[in-house]
């Protein structure tokens, strides 16, 4: 029923975005050393969005980088969006890091809607008005963070949001905030494939 569309790892913080850039990734060996970067256009956001000019097959990453967050993107299923965010960290041990969100994203047809029909009350409609978007939401904790499972239905979409959440902040040490959130994105394909288990269970099925 649904299929994969995008995957992202996400770092909330405070980021120079005139340090992480593409020609520092190499220089840090984060990128090889002499690659072509294609800059992307992102004029409703401060900071800088690129990716490699040449990646290797199956590899398709972008990153972002803005004031408020880091962040690495793919629409290749399996591909490690936390790794490089990682390696960032660990050149800029002093980056105040607030949470890491380690996030994947599903979508299908409407045609599929009475496979989740059962998670929305269709009966609750106000007279004059109609629903144009339905929405459901379920938050799971274990000891360490926490799991987000969002889906919207809205004309002849649904979106399925799956989201591991890790709280980073260290009262009082910075350093020990970054090692924290440099964890979690090296655990990146391990959030994504406990979120993306704990969405199979709720909903019953597999995708």
């Amino acid at each position: 029923m649904f299929k994969f569309k995008k995957s992202s790892c996400v770092v909330v913080g405070t980021f120079n975005t005139y340090i992480i850039q593409p020609h520092w990734l190499s220089e840090v060996g984060i990128f090889p050393s002499g690659a072509t970067v294609e800059i992307l256009t992102d004029i409703r956001n401060p900071g800088i969005r690129f990716s490699l000019s040449e990646q290797p097959e199956n590899d398709n990453r972008i990153w972002n980088v803005r004031p408020d967050r880091l962040s690495v993107e793919s629409t290749t299923l399996g591909v490690d969006c936390g790794e490089p965010i990682a390696r960032v960290l660990e050149e800029l041990q002093w980056t105040p890091i607030d949470a890491v969100g380690c996030n994947i994203i599903f979508d299908s047809h409407i045609d599929h809607y009475d496979k989740i029909s059962h998670l929305f009350n269709d009966s609750e409609n106000i007279e004059g008005y109609k629903t144009i978007q339905r929405a459901w939401h379920r938050t799971l904790a274990s000891e360490t963070r926490q799991f987000n499972i969002h889906i919207t239905v809205e004309d002849e979409k649904i979106l399925l949001t799956l989201n591991s959440n890790t709280d980073a902040k260290t009262l009082g040490s910075i350093r020990e905030s970054n090692s924290k959130a440099q964890l979690a994105c090296k655990e990146f394909k391990q959030q994504t494939e406990e979120v993306h288990k704990i969405a199979q269970t709720l909903f019953g099925m597999e995708f």
